[in-house]
């Protein structure tokens, strides 16, 4: 960290989101422990003491201080000696301080911080973009749809559609032509490729028993939370991934 930054020292504007992912990117190596924020770094066995005792870090009121500031004479057990009132905080207490026990600050010595996902240990915005988007793409192959028992007009017809190249009401409307506001099948939203192969009533009663459509839907099946695989392939809003693009 630089100190002559104008910003040094004022608070960060992230969410709890931004700050998990940060902790996980970094390794933490205390030395005088003057840098290293007490309740937000993971300094302590990998983790972040406010996470390690989610109840206390509530009864704290100034939640920026230093690890340094925070050791000096037990100042952290000083501020919570008088909101300690359950059982809950006792445990996280007590496990708190057992871990706090095997630390010693190297006065004189600087916090280190290695950055996990370049090889120099340093950061880049490169490795920071790259690791938000981590698990979050699925790959897709393509012999899904040239392998298929279909005719090649099918297969054609399929590859044209994960490209997003069909000329539904979506991609007529970007490029300022006429079309329908309504899906013209089912009355229902704005016809994307998306709707048209996956999502659309009369479209999964009529191509449903085509083998090369079932063999899109089954590749295209998502687990619970995560984004489905279709969407991926054309991309939310209609754009093509990178995957496909590339």
């Amino acid at each position: 960290m630089d100190d002559s930054k104008s910003w040094n020292g004022s608070e960060l504007p992230c969410s709890d989101d931004d700050r998990l992912l940060f902790n996980s990117s970094i390794i933490i190596t205390l030395g005088d422990g003057a840098k290293t924020r007490f309740w937000h770094h993971n300094w302590l066995d990998g983790h972040a003491p406010r996470y390690l005792a989610p109840n206390l870090f509530c009864l704290i009121s100034r939640k920026n201080r230093t690890v340094k500031q925070e050791l000096r004479n037990n100042n952290w057990i000083r501020k919570l000696q008088t909101k300690i009132t359950s059982a809950v905080h006792m445990e996280e207490f007590v496990s708190l301080w057992i871990r706090i026990q095997e630390v010693h600050l190297q006065q004189g010595a600087q916090d280190t911080i290695t950055w996990r996902w370049t090889g120099d240990g340093k950061y880049s915005t490169r490795s920071a973009y790259r690791i938000q988007f981590r698990g979050s793409l699925t790959s897709f192959s393509t012999e899904l749809i040239w392998s298929a028992h279909v005719e090649n007009k099918c297969k054609i017809f399929a590859w044209i559609l994960v490209q997003d190249k069909i000329l539904t009401a979506q991609n007529l409307q970007r490029r300022g032509w006429p079309h329908h506001q309504q899906c013209v099948l089912c009355n229902g939203p704005l016809e994307t490729s998306l709707h048209l192969c996956l999502c659309c009533p009369f479209a999964k009663g009529s191509l449903g028993s085509d083998p090369l459509v079932g063999e899109l839907h089954s590749a295209s099946a998502a687990t619970p939370g995560e984004p489905h695989r279709y969407e991926i392939m054309v991309g939310r809003g209609g754009n093509e991934s990178a995957e496909i693009r590339a």
